[in-house]
Order: C-alpha cells, then structure tokens, then sequence
C-alpha cells in the first residue's frame, strides 16, 4: 500500500478505525440475517451456555416491560389463534386439555356455607345452586358447563373472564373469550392499553375493551370496569405482563412433528399395499426409441406416449424389473411417538398414561407415582380457579341477593343474612383412591399420629366432615326407630352397639361360652 512505519507509526491505528467498524457491522448484520432465517424456518435459537460464542446463534438481552412489549402482544394474539385451530383439528392437544378440566373441574365445585347461621347455610348452598344452573346470560349452559368453560376457554385462549350482568334486577353471567379482549381502533398506541386491557401506573387492570360488530358490520368496542368482570389468566410468562400465554404455547412444533410422522407412516403403508414395478434401462435413448411414432394433427410423425397393448412389456439385456418397497420412516414408530407425547405432556405436568389413555406400558407403582405428581398440580390449579373465579362471582351474588331481601323481592332469601354472610369455601370433586386399602390406611394412620383430623381427610375426598356425622346420626336414629340389627365395623369388624338397641345377641345355652349379662 506504500506505507512506511517508520515514517507513519499510527498508519494501523488509522487502518483499523476506517475499516474495522464496517467489517464488524457486516458481520453483525449477517449475524442477525442469519437469526431472522432460522426463525422462519422454524429453527430454534441456541441456548445451551450462558454465554454466546463464535458458533453459537445470538440471542437478544432479555428484559421485562410493562405490559409487555408490542413484538410479544403480537406474539400472543397469533399463539391464541393457533391454539384455537390446535383445539378444532387436533385430537391430542383437545384430550390433553379436556383430561385436565376433568381432573380440576370436574362436573364443577360444590359451594360449603360457613356461616354461624345453620339455616343460612343452608339456604344459600340450595339457593347458589339453583341460581348457578340458570346463570348464564344466553341461557346455553348449566353451573357444570360455566364452570369447565371458563376454566378450559381460559387455558386455551391464555385469558378471558365473566362479565358480571344484571338483567332487570338479576343477577346473570356472560362469558368473554380472551380473542374478543381487544384494543379500540380509536386508542391504538395508547400506552396505558395493553392488548385491550387498561391498566393504571403500576399495571394494575382497571378496565376492559371487548370487541363487537353492530347491525351494519361496524366495529364496536365496549369498556367494562374492573370492578365489573372476574378476569382469568392462569399463567402469566413474564412478571409485568397483562394478557396471558395459552397452554399450548411450548407444544406447538411437536403436535405438528406427530402430525406429519403419522401422515409419512400411513402414505408409507399405502404405498407398500399397491403391487408397484419400476423399469430400469440402461440408457434412457432407449425409452425414447421404445416409444411408438403417430401422425399429429400437421401431418408430421412423432414420439407419442401410448398405454401399452395387452400386458406385456419387451426389455432389452441390460434391463431391470424392481419392484416397489415401501417401508415406514422408522421401525420404532410407537416409541418415537410416546417419546414426543411425553415431552407435550411436560408443561400440563400430565404423565403420559394419561396423555395416550394407555396403561399399557406401566405396572401399578409407577403409574401411581405419576398419578400423585399429576394431583398434586391439578390441586394448584383448583385452589386458583375456586379464589379467582368461583369466590368473586359467589361474593358479588350474594352482596345482590341481600339487597333483593333489603326491598322485599318475593323470590328473596328467607332467611336473615347474618353478619360475614361471605364465609364460604368451594370443595372440589375429589380423585378416587389410586390404591383404595392402602391410601385408606395411611389416612388412618395420621389421624391415629395427629398429622391429620378427620375433617382433613374427609376434605380430601371431597365431602364435608360435619355433615357426613349429621347423616350417620341419622342413619343408627332410623335403626333404632325400625329395629335394624347393629352393623359390624369397617376397621375392626367388632359388633357396634348403638345406644338403645338391645345389644348383640347373646349365645344359646349350652354351647359353651360363659353368659355375660353386661350391657355392651
């Protein structure tokens, strides 16, 4: 280049500050070109060390925003309208998330007054139950179908919530699935508005926009008040934001691997039940000149492409026959696809028995081990669902119903509201004994170590220990009003006798035992 460093000593220094910076540029624009292909291809960004290296894929600095930012509400709104398509057309993900509304909801939660008051207690649990089946605002739905809706619209869309209604002083709910929770045309950009829902200065929800279309196909939006709709979002990715993930969010790419696995295996089976022949010659002149020659519409002969006469077919020497052998892509096919199911069934916490409803490939211990993990998530999950949900709306219901009896409506509650009416709990349905003697003995154990009451296990189970005793009082009174026989006890299979009766039996004379005259 006609330098001399003795003469011109900083001619580096120069060199690296005018063309440096353009080559690092260009190789952090290739870099990131590079990213933006892989991840429309599908491919996932490294991250397997802390630190990014020469090798290695970048990955953009992790940082939390309020609400979220515009790229991830984007991102959400597209992840819940593939959730939706995954619930429509996919067997799997639609069992998956069925099986778990089962295991949480059931066939829903049963309301337990808690009350100082015996019969308010009872009036509102008759009452919150009729009003339950009867709820919804569209008249489609009873308590057990509001009840798995919200939980299982909410887990698909990410969010959602009830809209808490009065229609001509009653008490009504209307269900608004998390695709309707929108932003208005009028307020795009509006930073106290995330994805639809407004927020005040330290994110908190204050009020929600739901979308609708008037009678001319117009785009209308209606502001709900916070203190108006019980919002649900069951999971919540980063600690700032407002709208929620839905639960297929990390399972996406291996619902669509199985999905196209079992597509190439069923096109391999249909290819090998068809009787296929390939013709292999040596040169391909000789397909050419085996062609025969017609006279087109000019009048000029060609090569044309005719079916053959009869069934036979002339090849030369050289020539080969190879018949066509379709096989599958791979010949673990059942466990490649159990070890797929097993990593969608990782973020529900479902083991894979119940992901494939197939017991077959288990003994007893180990689906039991499974079972219990899988409870003990499913527990969680009630106790969010009976405080974010089913409390709001049973508070909200029963403040209305008070003020009903306040005015002297006639189909009012009879009984006075005492004070903290609003004392309650909701008991889930509870799991069945996965080994009935043994879980049973265990039960039996704690109580007899004081690690647990009665009243636990019988919460456990899904019942209410008071009135459970309530109704085997009433049960040994029906004995004694119809001389029923005492009955024999389940733990040590003693007679029990129960005040009032005569007593067991005693033996006849002369076989030998010892009369005793005490009364047991």
């Amino acid at each position: 280049m006609g330098l001399n460093k003795a003469e011109n000593p900083s001619w580096l220094d120069r060199f690296a500050r005018t063309y440096a910076p353009g080559w690092a540029a260009s190789r952090e624009e290739a870099r990131l070109r590079l990213s933006a292909l892989e991840q429309a291809k599908g491919v996932q960004a490294s991250y397997r060390g802390g630190i990014s290296t020469r090798t290695s894929t970048p990955w953009t600095q992790s940082i939390s925003y309020a609400r979220g930012t515009t790229a991830d509400r984007r991102s959400l709104g597209d992840m819940r309208s593939r959730a939706r398509r995954v619930w429509r057309e996919n067997p799997i993900g639609r069992s998956i998330l069925q099986t778990e509304v089962t295991n949480v909801v059931a066939d829903g939660f049963t309301l337990e007054a808690k009350t100082v008051d015996a019969k308010f207690n009872a009036e509102a649990e008759d009452q919150w139950e009729q009003w339950l089946d009867n709820a919804d605002v569209r008249g489609m739905l009873d308590g057990s179908g509001l009840q798995r809706q919200a939980y299982r619209s909410s887990r698909r869309d990410g969010d959602g919530g009830f809209v808490l209604v009065d229609r001509g002083g009653y008490s009504k709910l209307q269900y608004i699935s998390g695709d309707l929770i929108k932003t208005p045309d009028a307020r795009q950009g509006d930073m106290s508005i995330a994805d639809g829902v407004e927020v005040d200065a330290s994110s908190k929800p204050i009020r929600f926009h739901v979308l609708d279309t008037d009678e001319y196909g117009k785009r209308v939006f209606t502001p709900i008040p916070a203190s108006n709709f019980v919002y649900l979002t069951p999971d919540l990715d980063d600690d700032l934001a407002v709208r929620g993930p839905t639960c297929y969010s990390t399972v996406f790419g291996y619902l669509d691997q199985i999905d196209g696995y079992i597509d190439a295996v069923t096109i391999a089976a249909r290819m090998a039940a068809v009787f296929g022949l390939i013709f292999r010659s040596a040169t391909s002149g000789k397909q050419i000149a085996g062609l025969p020659s017609l006279v087109n519409s000019q009048g000029i002969q060609q090569k044309a492409l005719t079916l053959e006469n009869g069934s036979l077919k002339y090849i030369g020497a050289d020539d080969e026959i190879v018949q066509v052998q379709a096989q599958q892509p791979m010949q673990q096919t059942p466990d490649f696809i159990r070890a797929l199911m097993r990593l969608i069934g990782m973020p529900f916490d479902m083991p894979l028995e119940l992901i494939s409803h197939d017991m077959s490939q288990v003994n007893f211990s180990s689906a039991r081990i499974g079972l219990l993990s899988y409870y003990r998530a499913c527990m969680a999950r009630q106790k969010w669902f009976r405080k974010r949900c089913l409390s709001r709306i049973y508070q909200w219901w029963l403040s209305r119903e008070r003020k009903r009896q306040l005015i002297g409506m006639s189909d009012a509650f009879v009984t006075p509201f005492p004070d903290q009416y609003w004392n309650h709990c909701f008991r889930p349905r509870a799991w069945d004994y996965t080994d009935p003697v043994r879980e049973a003995q265990s039960d039996l154990l704690q109580i007899s170590m004081g690690t647990k009451s009665p009243q636990m296990v019988a919460a456990e189970r899904g019942s209410d220990w008071e009135e459970v005793q309530i109704e085997l009082a009433a049960a040994q009174a029906f004995r004694r009003l119809n001389d029923i026989p005492s009955v024999l006890s389940n733990m040590t299979r003693d007679v029990v006798s129960i005040p009032g009766d005569a007593g067991p039996q005693q033996p006849a004379e002369g076989d030998g035992l010892k009369e005793d005259s005490s009364e047991n």
